[in-house]
């Protein structure tokens, strides 16, 4: 006979090895996710007959979980309850907005416990009053909206970030192109180098072969440019047409590989 299937999102090892030890006795099968998304995996994996959610998780919040679970009709009559920490006013409210359809509070009564979660599946279903859901949703709302806008912008300097690497290693590979087997060592290396220097952010680089001995070959790439000391970086006043600060500093620094 199939036992009882109860999902447990929980990143706390703790918290889910004292459930377990809990629920022992009843027989279930407890299946168990550490954070949001594998949560979320789990739960139309194994379509349980219960879903224990934390809502402290990190990354995607249980409240963010529990709209997730609720968007797949598959899991729509799937009882939801929050097991949770967050004992504030209106925490209870926030978490059956969210999908949830009860509310057990930690630290977890060891007695009560086992029967909360059997009410549970037994039909057992909280709600939230109609008249008093209107500012929990709004607030729902504007946490989603939010995690939206912040996701969209990690995209967009991700973006950036790859359109500005592949533009250096493009233009490396046409460097590499540029070199044939005509070009002795010195003069690959001079061709090569700024190339290699622009695309891995380095101003300027030298390089000392073993063989043929002696060889050494030094170059700065096209945005190398003098740097004012850390001290002044910071500081609102322009050098003169001398090169000095106005504040008398003509202190300048530079490396043999400084990061571009």
């Amino acid at each position: 006979m199939a036992t009882t299937k109860i999902l447990y999102i929980e990143d706390s090892a703790e918290n889910r090895m004292l459930v377990r030890a809990l629920l022992a006795r009843e027989k279930y099968t407890i299946v168990e996710a550490e954070d949001g998304l594998s949560g979320i995996e789990a739960a139309l994996r194994e379509q349980p007959a219960l879903i224990l959610l934390d809502i402290n998780l990190p990354g995607i919040d249980g409240y963010e979980v529990g709209v997730a679970l609720r968007s797949f009709p598959m899991l729509r009559g799937t009882p939801i309850i929050a097991v949770t920490a967050y004992a504030m006013e209106g925490d209870r409210e926030r978490t059956l907005v969210a999908g949830c359809d009860g509310y057990i509070a930690k630290p977890l009564d060891a007695d009560a416990f086992p029967r909360q979660v059997a009410e549970f599946l037994r039909g057992k279903r909280e709600r939230v009053d109609e008249k008093k859901e209107a500012p929990f949703l709004r607030e729902l709302n504007q946490r989603l909206v939010y995690r939206m806008v912040r996701q969209i912008e990690e995209l967009r300097r991700l973006n950036e970030h790859f359109v500005k690497r592949a533009g250096q290693l493009e233009a490396l590979h046409g460097a590499v192109q540029g070199i044939t087997s005509e070009l002795d060592v010195r003069t690959m290396l001079e061709k090569l180098l700024p190339a290699l220097g622009r695309a891995i952010g380095i101003t300027q680089m030298s390089v000392e072969l073993a063989e043929p001995a002696g060889l050494q070959v030094s170059v700065k790439s096209e945005q190398s440019r003098p740097r004012r000391c850390a001290a002044c970086w910071r500081r609102t006043a322009r050098p003169t047409r001398s090169g000095r600060r106005s504040n008398g500093c003509s202190r300048w620094w530079s490396s043999s590989a400084t990061s571009a």
